[in-house]
């Protein structure tokens, strides 16, 4: 399975192609996976 994660916003790049990795933003829910893994691990520490 392929999820798309992240992809490119930038305006001078219309086809929004994934290897532009300047313009990549991340989609919000990956990034509340990746804090609350974060915190998670912590706990390991």
């Amino acid at each position: 399975m392929l999820w798309v994660v992240a992809r490119c916003r930038c305006v001078l790049r219309p086809w929004k192609s994934e290897s532009h990795l300047e313009c990549f933003q991340i989609d919000s829910w990956i990034a509340e996976e990746i804090v609350d893994i974060t915190s998670r691990l912590e706990l390991y520490l």
